[in-house]
């Protein structure tokens, strides 16, 4: 009896053995390691995220049109009208730095009719100005340059045949001032038009009034140096005005 178990605990040593050598060999093999852990998006997605970023980029260029397309404007050219103590021609000539800066040559003539101190004035004024565009249309500009009054006074009299001349005055002198605009400017392709709800001319030096009087009235002459002395106090005004211009960009 004592010699009937030793037969069965070598048979059961040996299952043993060959159970953990056959757990080594499968532990072994290659195709038996764990998966790597797959990514959490697919291509699917990833395109479609592609493509909402595209649609968001389109969003914001039709937001922005008007900046878009002055990026690929290298200049422009405009012409319109405007007021500054009367109505006028504005024209404009200018380069675009980049969508969000124009340099621009402009090119102003006024006229004004009976007016407190003169029977007419115009005013030709020539500035340089830099234009900074705040988003998509609005922008301020400031512009320095040179601007020259112009103005006439008479008095006629009447005395049943031919007028008679009483009083003639012309006067003139150049101003140079600092301009401040506010305004918007939209582009559409080729073309552009704008708005300066608000020009600012104001001047920080105006030259020696030229004046001629002719006259054959009493008090002729004072009339005259009145008139110089209204000259000089309209080349210190800050003037206000409007300009509303279209053109065409390249």
């Amino acid at each position: 009896m004592r010699q009937g178990w030793k037969p069965l605990l070598q048979a059961f040593i040996s299952c043993l053995s060959l159970h953990s050598a056959a757990f080594a060999a499968e532990a072994s093999v290659p195709g038996s390691q764990p998966k790597p852990k797959e990514e959490s998006g697919t291509d699917a997605d990833i395109d479609e995220s592609d493509n909402e970023l595209e649609d968001s980029s389109e969003n914001s260029s039709d937001n922005d049109r008007s900046a878009t397309e002055r990026i690929t404007n290298a200049g422009s050219v405009q012409i319109g009208t405007g007021y500054r103590k009367g109505l006028g021609l504005d024209l404009r000539v200018g380069i675009h730095q980049d969508e969000n800066k124009l340099l621009e040559a402009r090119f102003a003539r006024f006229s004004a009719k009976n007016l407190a101190n003169f029977d007419e004035m115009e005013i030709d004024t020539l500035l340089i100005q830099g234009k900074f565009f705040m988003g998509n249309s609005l922008f301020m500009a400031i512009a320095t340059g040179w601007s020259q009054l112009r103005v006439k006074d008479k008095e006629m009299v009447n005395m049943g045949g031919p007028e008679d001349e009483l009083f003639s005055y012309k006067g003139s002198t150049d101003q140079f001032l600092l301009s401040l605009s506010m305004g918007n400017q939209w582009q559409f392709g080729s073309w552009t038009t704008g708005l300066d709800w608000l020009n600012l001319y104001m001047p920080f030096s105006a030259s020696k009034v030229d004046s001629k009087g002719e006259f054959s009235m009493a008090g002729g002459e004072l009339r005259r140096l009145n008139n110089e002395q209204n000259l000089k106090a309209e080349a210190w005004e800050v003037d206000y005005g409007i300009s509303l211009y279209v053109g065409y960009v390249w």
